[in-house]
């Protein structure tokens, strides 16, 4: 029992590390935008229904767009993930401030709100997401990989790829082959 009560203290500390800088950011916001803290308490809870709620659709979102991009939807991924995201957030904060009359927000401290989490959420996606940065300072070895899936077969051409440039990883190596014989 006193081991779970530690394991649960150590989760509750870290949430509480990841959680406090978006609390102090948002009443950092509503301080500015608003003047005032009206029900500090009330706020307090509010804001963390509303993570609880945008973190929870989020979730949603993002396995969303795990299905869109399995199936070879990329190109309009990135824009439905921010229009996901900008409609969770929105909505997410919508329906805190319904459910918490006492929590008044003025339409432009929640648009000021809504708009710091998306882009926070869009850096992150960014940031996160394997994209082209990779790719991009040796687009001589993609081009060299075509010219050699040409004539050879694959293992054949990760093993040639792989003694030409020492210093580019097997599972790079692999990842373009895979990319451009396809």
């Amino acid at each position: 029992m006193k081991s779970f009560l530690q394991s649960g203290g150590i989760v509750g500390g870290l949430l509480v590390l990841l959680v406090l800088p978006l609390l102090l950011l948002d009443i950092g916001l509503i301080w500015l935008l608003e003047r005032s803290l009206s029900a500090p308490l009330s706020l307090l809870i509010a804001l963390c229904c509303f993570y609880s709620i945008s973190f929870g659709f989020g979730l949603l979102i993002d396995g969303f767009g795990a299905v869109l991009a399995s199936l070879r939807y990329t190109r309009a991924l990135p824009f439905l993930r921010a229009v996901g995201h900008l409609a969770t957030s929105a909505g997410s904060l919508y329906s805190v401030t319904w459910l918490f009359p006492n929590v008044a927000l003025s339409p432009l401290t929640m648009s000021v709100i809504v708009f710091v989490h998306w882009l926070g959420a869009h850096l992150w996606l960014r940031n996160d997401s394997p994209g082209k940065a990779g790719t991009a300072p040796n687009d001589s070895l993609d081009h060299q990989i075509v010219q050699m899936l040409r004539t050879a077969t694959v293992p054949d051409c990760v093993e040639t790829i792989q003694q030409q440039y020492p210093n580019v990883s097997k599972l790079e190596i692999l990842r373009r082959v895979r990319r451009i014989s396809r």
